[in-house]
């Protein structure tokens, strides 16, 4: 470590033609230079096909491997964090950010670059680090850097995965206030939180294929699918979209849902608890503003998960946890869940099989069955 580089971007780079791995020591890290030249807005960490990035590591006393890392209880807590965070930001109030950099992990093809147009064909990691600091801001380059969505990382392809991270403190006018998964790529044992998109997916925004699993997801933003938005791509298949064992927990809608399922998704073992909705509904309008828990639109599998107290209009408004708009019986299912305000629930046609009702409140109700939360 003694000789260790103090540009993240040119040892990711060294490595562009032979792939490896770049492990990075505690500490915080911002853009040096910009993707495209002279183009502020591309100031990112560009990940390159096959060149794995860790953080985490203590450079005082050096870990001889990557299990070496001190960590705390949850995968994404490490005693030495790595920060990367967006050029010129400053951490302030929730919901306020202000960087030069769109995106502050590029973890995609880049379009400008003729010979890095193919999609990543080795699997590639990003893993151990605190993403934060991003400013999607739209403007110039939205055409050809997205510069509108997944202000912590834009991620795109199948060989792309985001492991044990923490991706906080970041905002965008599009999708995906954190993350924005582009046709493909993992995120793993993450906690995502204090993200806001001013459009759909404050955490995370899933586009046509992405699987989510064992992470956190609390304390976002967005318009719909605050904690997470999965949307089918026209020619893709709904069940693409996976979001797995994870917890969804006080996020904030102003339109509907703190998941929502555009036309595709498989929801299995979540957790979906005290989120809100803060809008009320217009029985006008079509797209109204429904419930604070799931909102499905045209197809969804949910199976074997908990949703619980999550409130429409307010903090103490209606438990509407489900809602769901254009439903069959043959795409539309729940099998197997616990789900609290299930007389507020809006089913339509749906598939039910061996659904739990939860009481409403922690009082341990005896003519209710299943648990209580604290």
């Amino acid at each position: 470590w003694e000789n260790a580089s103090g540009n993240l971007q040119r040892m990711i780079d060294g490595l562009a033609d032979t792939g490896g791995e770049v492990w990075v020591a505690a500490g915080t890290y911002e853009p040096v230079s910009y993707l495209v030249s002279d183009k502020v807005y591309t100031a990112s960490f560009r990940m390159r096909d096959g060149v794995s990035v860790y953080g985490g590591f203590n450079a005082a006393t050096p870990e001889s491997s990557k299990n070496d890392r001190v960590k705390g209880t949850m995968s994404w807590e490490f005693t030495n964090e790595t920060v990367l965070q967006g050029q010129g930001y400053r951490p302030s109030s929730w919901g306020t950010v202000n960087s030069s950099s769109r995106h502050v992990v590029w973890f995609a093809p880049l379009a400008q670059d003729s010979e890095a147009e193919a999609p990543f064909t080795a699997m590639t990691y990003l893993d151990g680090v605190t993403v934060a600091g991003g400013y999607a801001s739209g403007g110039n380059g939205t055409d050809d850097f997205l510069t509108d969505r997944g202000a912590g990382i834009y991620m795109k392809g199948n060989n792309v995965s985001v492991t044990n991270c923490i991706v906080k403190n970041n905002y965008a006018t599009g999708p995906g206030g954190g993350i924005y998964m582009d046709g493909g790529g993992r995120v793993e044992r993450t906690l995502v939180f204090n993200n806001v998109s001013n459009d759909n997916g404050g955490a995370v925004y899933m586009d046509g294929v992405g699987i989510v699993r064992r992470c956190m997801l609390a304390n976002n933003q967005s318009r719909k699918g605050a904690g997470a938005y999965l949307r089918k791509a026209a020619a893709g298949k709904p069940e693409s979209l996976q979001l797995s064992t994870c917890v969804v927990s006080n996020n904030t809608s102003t339109h509907n849902g703190a998941v929502y399922c555009d036309n595709g998704g498989v929801v299995v073992h979540n957790t979906i608890v005290n989120n809100l909705c803060t809008k009320t509904t217009d029985t006008a309008d079509g797209d109204a503003a429904q419930t604070g828990g799931l909102y499905i639109d045209g197809y969804a599998l949910l199976v074997n998960s908990v949703l619980w107290n999550n409130r429409f209009g307010s903090v103490d408004g209606t438990n509407i946890p489900v809602y769901i708009k254009n439903p069959s019986v043959d795409k539309v299912r729940f099998r197997y869940n616990a789900i609290s305000g299930t007389a507020n629930a809006v089913w339509n046609s749906t598939y039910q099989e061996e659904t739990l009702f939860l009481a409403d409140g922690n009082g341990g109700d005896a003519n209710m069955p299943g648990p209580d939360f604290d």
